[in-house]
């Protein structure tokens, strides 16, 4: 009887195209964790999901401007503006970033938790921030330098050790 494979183990000899002893699963289950146990941390999933291969996604410390949809935004060279009202139960966010580059501008939908949206519901883009290839020249503007905290990688990697992949 061959030993049984850990969820890293698993993850990555599927990652490798080879078979391995069970299909490894990581379904996302953070929308039910949050709203059934008040938080979406790694030994509460693997209390209530025992046979999870946690594909684990580590969040560096660099501001993501394109999934933060309301400022302030630390943009030394951009000049942003920025609305919000509500429509119905949701809000609204529209952006303009001035960049030395050109002009980029999106509107989102950001429904409320709760209800028929769920727990922790997906914004919903109206309008596209890069709209044209000549969009990105502007874009580089709003992406700051990547910062990875690897002391911090290292206890996220250490928290899952062979229960998945960091």
């Amino acid at each position: 009887m061959a030993s049984e494979l850990t969820g890293r183990q698993r993850l990555l000899t599927a990652i490798d195209h080879r078979e391995a002893d069970r299909v490894p699963i990581s379904p996302r289950l953070y929308a039910w964790l949050w709203g059934n146990c008040g938080n979406i941390e790694p030994e509460t999933l693997f209390k209530w999901f025992p046979d999870v291969d946690l594909m684990h996604v580590y969040e560096s410390e660099t501001p993501n401007i394109l999934e933060s949809f309301v400022g302030p935004y630390n943009l030394p060279e951009v000049h942003v503006e920025q609305q919000l009202w509500s429509e119905g139960d949701c809000e609204i966010v529209e952006r303009t970033f001035q960049t030395p580059a050109g002009v980029l501008h999106d509107r989102t939908r950001i429904p409320p938790p709760g209800r028929e949206y769920g727990p922790m519901p997906n914004p919903q883009q109206l309008e596209c921030l890069v709209k044209t290839p000549g969009d990105l020249q502007a874009l580089r503007f709003l992406l700051p330098p990547i910062r990875v905290d690897a002391d911090r990688l290292q206890q996220e990697m250490t928290r899952i050790g062979e229960r998945g992949l960091t």
